[in-house]
């Protein structure tokens, strides 16, 4: 029905805006996370070189603990509590670094994706790219739903905080809010767009601990 195929197109580009992200703040945003991957990198190399000493170390204490045994220089109930415990220690640094090596940064580029998706939102909402417009929405929400000429949905993950956010700040709900949003030049515009960007942060970071 073309008539149906019209009413998606118009609400699709609405919902859009509710998620568009401008180019000046995208622009600040990519730079953020830019520096957050530097620093994340630097302490990710010392979190790895701290498992990896306690582990040489444990190693080299649990070699002395067998040396001691096999001279005779303890008691057998003495080494294998001491065994016991050198191995329970070396296991969980074990485990340790796994966990690490499979997290890690791991919540830079879902980060990055978002943000592309985001900037990418605002130039489909003003285009007529109806097959991109239709795969950017199924990417970021579900349980769409068309009644009486509206479309509704749920947000998925990091695009609720956007939509929430947008709304906690008025930007949708009259025409000069909307285009002080789209030129990046809202009031106390640092503040704004680094609590945005921090949450969406924090919202993968926490789905990374869910790995």
């Amino acid at each position: 029905d073309p008539e149906i195929g019209k009413t998606l197109e118009r609400e699709f580009k609405e919902l859009l805006q509710k998620v568009a992200l401008c180019e000046n703040w995208a622009e600040k945003m990519s730079a953020q996370i830019d520096v957050w991957e530097k620093e994340q990198t630097l302490s990710s190399q010392t979190i790895a070189q701290n498992l990896e000493t306690s582990l040489k170390q444990t190693g080299q204490k649990l070699d002395r603990l067998v040396n001691a045994f096999l001279d005779g220089s303890i008691e057998k109930d003495t080494y294998l509590a001491k065994k016991d415990e050198f191995i329970r220690t070396k296991t969980a640094l074990l485990e340790k670094k796994a966990d690490f090596a499979q997290k890690g940064n791991f919540w830079i580029e879902p980060l990055r994706g978002w943000l592309q998706a985001a900037h990418k939102a605002e130039k489909l909402a003003v285009s007529n790219d109806w097959p991109e417009i239709k795969t950017l929405v199924e990417e970021i929400g579900t349980n769409l739903i068309l009644r009486d000429k509206k479309v509704f949905w749920d947000w998925k993950g990091p695009w609720q905080i956007m939509a929430d956010f947008r709304a906690s700040q008025g930007i949708d709900q009259n025409l000069r809010a909307r285009r002080e949003w789209g030129r990046g030049v809202l009031p106390e515009q640092r503040q704004l767009w680094w609590q945005l960007l921090n949450d969406v942060r924090t919202y993968f970071e926490n789905e990374m601990q869910k790995v």
